[in-house]
């Protein structure tokens, strides 16, 4: 491990920007779908799940770094499509749903490692 990676921080970086970059491109597949509402929540569905199992994941979409533009900025074409269908208020942004996701996740368990 090592070898590739010289500190316990770097394998962590490069760990969450593997799965930041995941979330960039779901986000950027649900973008077009044919229904964007679905497209939204479902993509809001897996986030929160993954964040159920894998804490420091709200914090990680939150720092700044190009994986995380990129989740933004797809998460921002899903979210206006869905505003565009009337699935989902005017009034929020993804900036919004950024907070939320560090807000809904601050109270959740650690879950166990066993």
């Amino acid at each position: 491990m090592y070898r590739h990676f010289p500190t316990k921080e770097a394998l962590f970086e490069a760990v969450v920007t593997a799965r930041v970059a995941d979330l960039a491109a779901d986000a950027r597949e649900r973008a077009w779908a044919a229904d964007p509402g679905t497209a939204f929540f479902g993509l809001l569905a897996r986030i929160g799940q993954e964040a159920t199992t894998q804490r420091d994941l709200p914090e990680a979409i939150a720092i700044p770094g190009p994986p995380q533009e990129e989740l933004h900025a797809a998460l921002g074409v899903v979210l206006r499509r869905a505003q565009r269908a009337g699935a989902v208020r005017d009034d929020i942004d993804t900036a919004d749903l950024i907070a939320v996701f560090r807000a809904a996740t601050a109270g959740l368990p650690v879950p166990s490692s066993s």
